[in-house]
């Protein structure tokens, strides 16, 4: 089993560096960082509106360094932050006409790409594959679940 582990961690460390090279060429997000990229592409998916803990829980950072990026956010006109009308020490996050731009064009972006990957693949094979990752990811999490850190 040990061998077939290491097969697996080779392949996920593969995965990871293509799609880290992937978003750096497609250059997602031109005029802010990664971090910044992930949280707004986080509350574009998000149905409701996310307070700052949800958002450092989210991005797996400090409360502080979430601060930091949301101000740059503000700063830049792409998100707002609006307090909560039931606690005046919460703040929600939304974004702005100008940030739910960006984060569509990155949504199209990242489709794309996904759809050029998938092209590369046998049709018969995608719902196998889909399966098949969905079965792992959802093993790992359960793996994972008794070590990772709630904040």
């Amino acid at each position: 089993m040990e061998k077939k582990a290491l097969k697996f961690v080779k392949l996920l460390s593969d995965l990871t560096n293509h799609l880290k090279i992937r978003d750096l060429n497609l250059k997602y997000c031109e005029h802010v960082g990664s971090i910044e990229c992930l949280l707004l592409q986080f509350l574009h998916t998000q149905e409701e509106h996310q307070n700052m803990n949800q958002l450092s829980k989210y991005l797996h950072v400090s409360y502080s360094r979430v601060t930091r990026v949301v101000d740059g956010l503000v700063a830049k006109g792409l998100v707002i932050r609006v307090n909560s009308k039931e606690d005046r020490r919460k703040w929600f996050v939304h974004l702005t006409s100008k940030g739910e731009e960006i984060s569509e064009k990155i949504s199209k972006r990242i489709l794309e790409n996904q759809i050029e990957a998938l092209s590369y693949i046998e049709k018969e094979k995608l719902d196998t594959i889909y399966s098949s990752l969905v079965t792992y990811r959802d093993a790992v999490r359960k793996s994972v679940e008794g070590f990772t850190k709630t904040r």
